[in-house]
Order: structure tokens, then C-alpha cells, then sequence
């Protein structure tokens, strides 16, 4: 696609889940485009390889969940600092909703899955509501009560 439309208006939208539901490592794809990644979203996905083993990828068991950043098989510090690496100073679009473990913890009755991230994530960089700057710069973070929850995580320095 790029080969045939070089322009640099023209990027994607990416996330490591995807490429882990087809069992794909998405690392080097993170190497060979992330100078066109435009938005990246934050979402794992957790492989059960003892399904796969048993049942392969179209039995009547799920072989993947998708979940929150931290919470999956990705290796969170290997995908930021690959993105680091290659110029990405963008965000990291938390999505959570998919997770089927904290899908209903919006409700009051449990544990935000910002409150759950917050004590995966390292500290240092996660965008903290309260003080509403990364850095000295204004942060826009999302983590209510939409159904969806995102958090933004920033990337660049």
C-alpha cells in the first residue's frame, strides 16, 4: 500500500493485539513501520495455548482474550521502547472494554480498570488525572464511566 501511495499523510492505526490473534509476535512490525504508525491503541490479547494445543485455532473453544495493556501476553517495556526507538512520540489509547475480566468494572461496586492499570503501568508515566500534565505539558486522559475506558500513556520524551 505504501509503495503504491507514498505519501506521508497516509498511515496507520495499530495495536500488538491484532497481530496476537493471529499469532503473529508484533514486534517486528513495529520495526519495520512504526515511522507510519499515526494513533496506536493500547490492547493485549492473552493466547491459551493449552486451547490451541487441544483444540487448534477453530475449535469450539476461544484460543485468545483481548485485554488491557499489562494484563496479556505483550511485553509492554518491549513494545514502548521499540516505539521510542523509532521516533513515535504519540499516545497509547488504553482499551479496555474488550477485556473480559474487567469488562463490567465501570460499576461502581469494583475497581476501575484505570485504578487496576495504574498499578501495572510505571508511575513516572502514566498520565495522572489529578495533576492534569505529563511533564509540564496539558494531558487529556479518559477513564470514566463511557463504557470504554482509555488512558493515555505517553510515549515520547
Amino acid at each position: 500500500m505504501f509503495n503504491e501511495t507514498p505519501d506521508d499523510n497516509i498511515g496507520l492505526e495499530w495495536e500488538p493485539c491484532h497481530q496476537m490473534v493471529y499469532l503473529i509476535d508484533p514486534m517486528p512490525q513495529i520495526r519495520k513501520w512504526a515511522h507510519k504508525f499515526f494513533h496506536v491503541h493500547g490492547k493485549d490479547a492473552t493466547i491459551r495455548w493449552e486451547v490451541i494445543k487441544e483444540h487448534g485455532v477453530f475449535g469450539k473453544e476461544k484460543f485468545v482474550f483481548m485485554r488491557t495493556p499489562g494484563f496479556g501476553d505483550t511485553n509492554w517495556t518491549d513494545v514502548i521502547s521499540e516505539l521510542r526507538l523509532a521516533g513515535y512520540t504519540g499516545s497509547i489509547d488504553i482499551e479496555g472494554w474488550h477485556d473480559p475480566v474487567y469488562r463490567d468494572a465501570l460499576r461502581n461496586d469494583r475497581p476501575s480498570p484505570c485504578a487496576q492499570l495504574s498499578q501495572k503501568l510505571p508511575r513516572r508515566r502514566l498520565y495522572r488525572r489529578q495533576r492534569g500534565l505529563w511533564r509540564g505539558r496539558p494531558v487529556n486522559q479518559t477513564c470514566g464511566l463511557s463504557g470504554r475506558s482509555a488512558v493515555q500513556y505517553q510515549t515520547g520524551g
